[in-house]
């Protein structure tokens, strides 16, 4: 008979510890959901697999610390699927959004590098950072990466050094499941 209250604790902390946890994410993220008591299990699979979800759109943008032309200076939470390129440019770090105007950064190339090394980047010179679903083209003749940047063609310069790196890298990019 001892042993019944026990597990009656053991079970309601585990399940204030899943409410608990539950709380912590929506506060975070935003509402998601509210849980009812009697807390039913079908119900709390929904509502964690909807905070999932959420995490990961999050996990899916970088925010970006912008500056102006007019020293104005605001943060921008880009999502990692429409950069399509990442230059230094006379010691100002430009990103390029798919269809849009391109933003200087305060963060420098290899921070943002780190930053976006799970997300299919390349860094074929020390200037620029590519995102391989943006890439036309690899002119290994040239040593350069084509891409289209706002209707155009735009070139990287491949470095000596890292011609094999990035061929690895992109076989690699369009070979692996789930890479969409």
């Amino acid at each position: 008979a001892a042993a019944v209250p026990v597990i009656r604790t053991a079970a309601r902390t585990n399940e204030m510890m899943v409410a608990f946890f539950v709380f912590i994410i929506a506060v975070i993220l935003s509402s998601i959901a509210f849980l009812l008591k009697p807390l039913q299990p079908g119900e709390l699979r929904k509502v964690y697999f909807s905070c999932l979800q959420q995490f990961r759109a999050i996990q899916r943008r970088i925010v970006l610390h912008v500056r102006t032309a007019q020293k104005e200076s605001f943060l921008f939470a880009a999502n990692v699927k429409e950069i399509v390129l990442i230059e230094v440019e006379r010691g100002k770090t430009a990103v390029y959004l798919q269809g849009q105007e391109k933003l200087y950064v305060r963060e420098k190339i290899g921070v943002l590098e780190e930053r976006l090394k799970d997300f299919g980047f390349v860094r074929p010179n020390s200037g620029a950072l590519v995102q391989l679903r943006y890439l036309e083209r690899i002119d290994l003749e040239r040593l350069q990466i084509l891409l289209e940047l706002t209707g155009q063609l735009h070139t990287v310069p491949i470095a000596r050094r890292k011609k094999k790196e990035i061929l690895q890298q992109y076989q690699a990019y369009w070979v692996e499941p789930g890479r969409l």
